[in-house]
């Protein structure tokens, strides 16, 4: 539920109430790669790259599937970059 409301919001450009949502799913199941993704994604948008990237590592180590849904931008990658090192 925390994903789909969490989806909406974000869509609707309430991001600071998509980020709640995100956290709450990321609470509710602390193993799911897709939370965190869409978590970092709202943090991304809100110019929180360096959590964002944290948050994407984490995604990738729970579900490498998700590589091509963790946010490699130009702004973003250098974060993520960063904690490859």
């Amino acid at each position: 539920a925390h994903m789909l409301l969490g989806r909406l919001l974000q869509n609707e450009g309430r991001l600071a109430e998509a980020e709640q949502q995100f956290r709450a799913a990321v609470a509710s199941d602390p193993d799911s790669g897709r939370a965190y993704v869409a978590l970092a994604n709202v943090l991304h948008a809100n110019n929180r790259h360096e959590e964002a990237a944290h948050l994407n590592r984490r995604a990738l180590e729970l579900d490498p599937s998700l590589a091509g849904k963790v946010d490699n931008s130009p702004v973003a990658a250098p974060y993520l970059e960063d904690l490859a090192q």
